[in-house]
């Protein structure tokens, strides 16, 4: 991973008003009712690894799957963190799959949706397998940006993957696909 890209990274995901923003967008009802964990059998072998991005506080898709056998690492920041389920150095590794359950429809503009997605995507393109994904939603409330579901899809997402690689698979959730 280029070490630029990191502390870019580590500077924006850490600034103070978008700490706030972010921590204060905290649900534990969406957390423990997410359907995109529930997903993640589906596609995901037990063998990868799988990060969740975004994971909350209590972590609950982190738990679910590891209950499973899956080899997940969790991530947040700020009031989020909890050590106990998030690895403070998980943007510094590579995941076979990753994926974002109610965190790109929290995000304050449309420049945070795309460093968010630009780090997502940087993880998934170092992967050493061909056929890895990204599972991430978008629902239509809460929504900060303003950004319908409609152009996340079309103008957020379709930066980042071929069109032939995003997958609708669910209301407002998407997987796509490592473009090789």
């Amino acid at each position: 991973m280029n070490a630029d890209i990191m502390r870019a990274e580590s500077w924006y995901f850490g600034r103070g008003k978008y700490l706030e923003r972010i921590n204060r967008s905290y649900s534990k009802y969406f957390s423990q009712h997410s359907m995109i964990p529930k997903l993640i059998p589906r596609y995901a072998n037990k063998k990868d690894k799988i990060l969740d991005f975004g994971a909350g506080k209590d972590a609950f898709g982190v738990k679910y799957l590891r209950a499973l056998g899956y080899d997940v690492t969790g991530y947040d920041v700020g009031d989020n963190f909890n050590p106990e389920y998030h690895d403070a150095d998980a943007l510094k590794k590579k995941y076979d799959v990753i994926y974002a359950s109610n965190v790109m429809n929290v995000q304050p503009t449309i420049p945070d949706i795309l460093v968010v997605l630009g780090a997502l995507y940087e993880r998934l393109k170092k992967s050493k397998y061909k056929n890895k994904f990204m599972i991430l939603n978008y629902p239509e409330k809460p929504n900060y940006s303003g950004l319908s579901p409609r152009l996340f899809v079309k103008n957020q997402l379709s930066f980042m993957f071929r069109k032939e690689n995003i997958e609708h698979i669910k209301d407002n959730v998407w997987l796509c696909r490592k473009a090789c």
